[in-house]
């Protein structure tokens, strides 16, 4: 199995299962920041569960942003019209939609820009001296995590809020195992803007890994080695 790739695939699979949640159901816009190994397989996580319309790849590096654009065209242009983007500013200001992944260490677009309404799921920055998202956007959201404690260690994006008095803990509302049970509501209105802060969990490494190698062992797929030969 490929660490990576699997790595990538449980990442656009939260991301997936929380833009389902916490989006509205007609979001049909679409901004992605960052074009490198996460990027393919968030658009393709975004665009499984909601029917996108028009979608922009923002990347500092333009040429990987003109690239990932070009895959996601040849994959999915009937449906959706894909813009590679250089101006942040522009595409939030319509972005129903919104995926951070980068290794940023200051804020890749100004809050205040951000309309009501708008779902953002960030899973970049995941070290307590880097962030994706401004003080201004984590105070106006409903803010949900993946994991509590690790949010706690390693989200700059929360960390540096919270040291500031931006927000206090009590802004985070839950994490995602109480939204997909049920325990905690997300939405409330149209008119909120929501947040998912995920910095990655091992377990959902293991358990992927375990789902495809049970279903290996059904299919009678791959091969058999010894470590100690």
């Amino acid at each position: 199995m490929d660490a990576e790739l699997i790595t990538a695939m449980r990442t656009a699979a939260v991301t997936a299962i929380a833009t389902d949640i916490l989006a509205k159901k007609e979001s049909k816009h679409f901004a992605l920041f960052g074009a490198g190994v996460q990027g393919t397989m968030q658009a393709e996580a975004i665009f499984e569960i909601r029917d996108i319309h028009k979608a922009w790849i923002y990347d500092i590096k333009e040429e990987k942003s003109r690239v990932l654009t070009e895959i996601l065209k040849n994959k999915y242009s009937e449906r959706c019209e894909i813009i590679s983007s250089n101006s942040p500013g522009e595409i939030i200001k319509e972005a129903d939609i919104i995926v951070t992944a980068t290794t940023s260490h200051i804020p890749v677009f100004d809050g205040s820009l951000i309309r009501e309404g708008t779902h953002i799921t960030a899973i970049g920055a995941f070290k307590p001296d880097c962030r994706e998202l401004d003080e201004n956007i984590i105070s106006r959201g409903r803010i949900f995590v993946d994991s509590y404690s690790q949010c706690l260690k390693e989200a700059g994006d929360l960390i540096m809020a919270l040291e500031s008095g931006a927000i206090e803990k009590s802004a985070i509302l839950g994490d995602l195992t109480a939204l997909v049970r049920g325990e905690i509501k997300g939405r409330k209105s149209d008119q909120d803007i929501t947040i998912l802060k995920s910095v990655g969990m091992a377990l959902q490494d293991v358990a992927l890994a375990s789902f495809i190698y049970r279903n290996a062992l059904e299919q009678n797929l791959g091969t058999v080695i010894s470590l100690d030969e």
